[in-house]
C-alpha cells in the first residue's frame, strides 16, 4: 500500500491550479472548507502502488468536485397552491443566490407581518410594507394588473431614451456595462439619477431572466445596488441603496400582464412617517407611469 505524499501531490497541485482559473475565486470560509477537505482527503486516502496513477487522478476529481460544489451553492425553493410563482417540479433548484432571495420574497405569503399602505382599485394596485427588526427600512411588495402584453413592458424598460419620457422620477439613466453571466443570464450595471421624491443617485446591477422557467410569457428581473470604480459617490449627491429589488411579470393575455414588485430601498433618510409615505407614493406613481408608458409606446410607434 502507498500513502499519498507531498511528492505525489505535485501533479495534483498543478492540476488544481489550472482548473481553478476556470472557476470563480473562493472567499473566506469557503477557502477554509476547501483547505480542510483537501487535507482530509490527502491524509485519509491510501493508494495501492499498482493503482497509483488512477487513484491520484480520482483524488484530483474528488477535490475539484468539492470545490465546484462550494462555488456553485445550490438553493432549493418549494412552491404550493398559494405560491405566486409555481414551479413545474416539486422543488426548484438554483445556484443563483440573487434569484433565490428574490423568489423567496415574491412567494412569501401576505400574513399579518405585511401591512397594506395603498389600495387602488384602478389597475389593482396594492402596496404592502413589512417592518424588519434588523433594518429601519421596511420591505415593500406591490401587486398590479397591467393592461398590456409583456413584450411592450419589456420594450419600455429596455429603451432607456424612451424610459425618460414616462419615468417621471428619473432624469438620467445610463448603461455602464452589459454582459452575460456564467448561466447566460443578461446582466446590466446602470447609473440612475433620481430627482423626486428624493434627490439621489444609484448604481444598480440588474439581472433579467427572459422566458423564465421556459415560459415565454414570464419574466423575472432582479436588482441591487453595487459600487463601480468609474462612478464614485459624488459628495454633493447622496447615493441611495437598494438592498434588493425586482419584478415578476406574467402575461395572461394580450390585454393583461400580472406583476409583482418587491423592493428594499434605503434612500438614506430617517424613514419617519413622512418619508415613508413618500416612498409608498413613489411606488404607486411609478406603477401608474409604467402603465402610461406602455400606452405612450404603442401610440408613438403606431402599434
Amino acid at each position: 500500500m502507498h500513502k499519498v505524499t507531498n511528492t505525489n501531490l505535485e501533479h495534483l497541485s498543478s492540476s488544481l491550479f489550472h482548473h481553478s482559473i476556470k472557476l470563480n475565486p473562493l472567499k473566506g470560509d469557503d477557502i477554509k472548507l476547501l483547505q480542510f477537505k483537501e487535507e482530509e482527503i490527502k491524509e485519509n486516502r491510501i493508494i495501492p502502488n499498482e493503482e497509483k496513477v488512477n487513484s491520484e487522478s480520482q483524488l484530483i476529481e474528488d477535490i475539484i468536485k468539492y470545490q465546484e460544489n462550494i462555488i456553485k451553492k445550490k438553493f432549493k425553493i418549494s412552491s404550493n397552491q398559494n405560491s405566486i410563482i409555481k414551479f413545474p417540479i416539486e422543488k426548484y433548484i438554483t445556484n443563483d443566490e440573487d434569484e433565490y432571495k428574490l423568489l423567496t420574497l415574491i412567494n412569501e405569503q401576505l400574513n399579518k407581518t405585511w401591512q397594506i399602505q395603498i389600495d387602488d382599485n384602478q389597475f389593482g394596485i396594492k402596496i404592502y410594507k413589512k417592518e424588519l427588526s434588523y433594518n429601519k427600512n421596511p420591505l415593500i411588495k406591490a401587486f398590479c394588473s397591467i393592461p398590456f402584453p409583456l413584450n411592450i413592458i419589456m420594450k419600455i424598460f429596455e429603451d432607456l431614451n424612451f424610459r425618460l419620457k414616462w419615468d417621471k422620477y428619473s432624469s438620467k439613466i445610463n448603461i455602464i456595462e452589459k454582459f452575460n453571466d456564467e448561466n447566460s443570464i443578461e446582466n446590466y450595471i446602470i447609473y440612475n439619477y433620481m430627482i423626486n421624491p428624493f434627490e439621489r443617485d444609484f448604481i444598480r446591477k440588474i439581472k433579467v431572466w427572459k422566458n423564465y422557467l421556459g415560459n415565454s410569457k414570464m419574466l423575472l428581473l432582479h436588482y441591487k445596488s453595487v459600487e463601480h470604480k468609474n462612478f464614485p459617490e459624488n459628495k454633493n449627491i447622496k447615493r441611495g441603496n437598494f438592498i434588493i429589488g425586482g419584478y415578476f411579470f406574467q402575461e395572461i393575455n394580450q390585454k393583461l400582464t400580472k406583476s409583482i414588485i418587491v423592493s428594499h430601498p434605503d434612500f438614506k433618510n430617517n424613514f419617519d412617517e413622512f418619508t415613508n409615505e413618500k416612498v409608498y407614493e413613489y411606488f404607486h406613481n411609478f406603477i401608474k407611469d409604467l402603465i402610461n408608458g406602455c400606452d405612450l409606446y404603442i401610440k408613438s410607434h403606431k402599434l
